[in-house]
């Protein structure tokens, strides 16, 4: 398959965002997975947070989302140098993805696209993902691979600043690979900010990756 274009027109321009992890320590029942964690993402920046299955990865995209408190620390985001709340900042891929199985790819990110009030063409984001020829076929007969490029779409229809993605590539094809590391670039060329979580080993996409190792709290 031809990676495409991965460019894709913004909204407007972006205010200056940044999220910001204090001393965060976050445990699951009586096993701590980490702690006093810092780091900062700017606008125009892509994290990449890698490390074993089961060590806290997903737990960082859920603190930074709201989704959970920390048991210690601050999670704090600024948009244009002003306290700011993710909710509408934040666009998430999941792990696993969850879609009505009879809906086609086309009425599911015609929903998204009503839920998010955007502006762009479902066609046009469909095509994007390589999902042109699959947009009426119905979801459940999709492969893994399409169903990741499916939700890879939910994230564009979303226009959002920050995209925390958690194993965005799982599998996906080396074009489909290539193709999403293009969006992330894009994204962050765009000042957008990209969390990206994984087991794999970190790589740099674009300018300005940083790696961020978890390692077994002690």
């Amino acid at each position: 398959m031809a990676i495409m274009n991965s460019n894709l027109q913004f909204k407007s321009q972006r205010k200056p965002i940044e999220v910001k992890f204090s001393d965060v320590s976050y445990s699951r029942g009586d096993r701590i997975l980490f702690q006093g964690l810092n780091f900062t993402v700017s606008s125009g920046e892509i994290l990449w947070i890698q490390g074993a299955n089961g060590i806290g990865k997903t737990s960082i995209l859920k603190l930074a989302s709201h989704l959970a408190r920390p048991d210690i620390g601050r999670v704090q985001w600024q948009q244009d140098n002003q306290p700011a709340s993710p909710r509408a900042l934040v666009s998430y891929q999941g792990h696993t993805d969850s879609f009505e199985s009879r809906f086609s790819p086309h009425e599911e990110i015609s929903f998204w696209q009503e839920i998010y009030g955007s502006e762009l063409e479902v066609s046009h984001i469909l095509d994007k993902v390589g999902l042109s020829d699959q947009s009426q076929v119905k979801i459940g007969k999709l492969s893994a691979g399409q169903k990741r490029r499916l939700s890879f779409a939910r994230i564009l229809m979303s226009q959002r600043p920050v995209w925390l993605l958690d194993e965005p590539k799982a599998s996906i094809d080396k074009d489909g690979e290539d193709l999403i590391d293009k969006f992330i670039q894009n994204h962050a060329e765009n000042d957008g900010i990209a969390i990206i979580v994984s087991h794999s080993l970190a790589h740099s996409i674009g300018k300005y990756t940083r790696r961020l190792v978890l390692e077994p709290a002690q």
